[in-house]
């Protein structure tokens, strides 16, 4: 199986036709499983409705870094990779909504059947955890797409970590679950050639406003019968809140009076209470000063 190569002219060009297809980073989301994007999200980009791809300042870095996080990488394996192509888009041969954006290629691998892909990332200080083992599950998810759409045997990735660790860690192909993801990324884009939207989920809330920024007074709809039961979940989720709210309320009540006059108070296993005094500025309400109490780590 071979992938056809779609060579765009410029950045602009490239980010139209990744709409056009599921691609690599794409994949997680459009199963639910990505931290950044809900797959309500996702549809809305494919469909056009929400701008896709606006770089934020981590994924500028990540941009500006990868060919150094590349060459580190040719220094830790000896490995030899291809060069970066940055608008090609390699296409699957018999479903053409799937698609992928190679960091790059790896063309020469001792005891290992090449070529193959290379995936970099980066990422900050507070994600080293979630590299300890293996990449984090939505890049595994990410890799194996790129091997579903390529038919490559294996992937490698390559992270920096801070801007001062680097790890690196190879993984083979999963037909399994190459399977099993080809049809739920089938299902998926069923949904957007039929304009039917995946189910909204609580990450949702912001993207529902930018769907639907406006009512139209004389519109009036009739929910469907399973709206009864999203009616009751509201209610028992309304009334377990309250119920802990009161508790945190009593909770946090009961140390405030425990502590009295006291800045600090430690718990027993070491953890820590500050109930400061703080300073509200006047904007447009007036400012007012309280004190403000927090839960500190040992």
């Amino acid at each position: 199986m071979t992938a056809r190569a779609l060579v765009l002219p410029d950045r602009a060009a490239w980010l139209a036709a990744r709409r056009e297809g599921i691609g690599g980073s794409d994949a997680a989301a459009a199963l639910g499983l990505s931290p950044y994007r809900t797959p309500l999200e996702l549809y809305a980009e494919k469909r056009g409705l929400l701008e896709a791809n606006v770089e934020s300042e981590a994924m500028r870095w990540g941009r500006i870094l990868e060919p150094a996080v590349a060459d580190r990488y040719v220094e830790e394996t000896q490995r030899t990779l291809g060069p970066a192509a940055p608008f090609t888009i390699l296409v699957h041969p018999e479903r053409p909504y799937l698609r992928a954006t190679l960091d790059r290629e790896i063309l020469a691998a001792d005891g290992k059947v090449v070529p193959a892909v290379l995936e970099v990332k980066t990422t900050n200080a507070f994600r080293a955890d979630d590299w300890l083992e293996e990449p984090p599950p939505h890049v595994l998810i990410q890799g194996q797409h790129q091997l579903l759409v390529t038919g490559r045997a294996w992937v490698s990735f390559a992270v920096l970590i801070g801007g001062q660790t680097f790890r690196w860690a190879d993984c083979d192909r999963n037909d399994a679950f190459i399977a099993a993801l080809q049809e739920r990324l089938a299902a998926f884009w069923r949904r957007v050639e039929l304009h039917d939207p995946p189910p909204p989920v609580a990450e949702d809330r912001d993207v529902l406003a930018l769907l639907y920024p406006k009512e139209d007074p004389e519109r009036i709809v009739d929910l469907p019968a399973i709206a009864s039961t999203w009616d009751s979940d509201r209610d028992v989720a309304l009334a377990e809140l309250k119920k802990w709210q009161r508790v945190r309320d009593t909770a946090e009540a009961q140390i405030k009076a425990a502590m009295g006059e006291a800045e600090s108070g430690y718990l027993p296993d070491g953890g820590r209470y500050t109930w400061r005094t703080v300073t509200r500025e006047e904007y447009v309400a007036p400012a007012t000063r309280y004190r403000q109490l927090r839960r500190l780590k040992t």
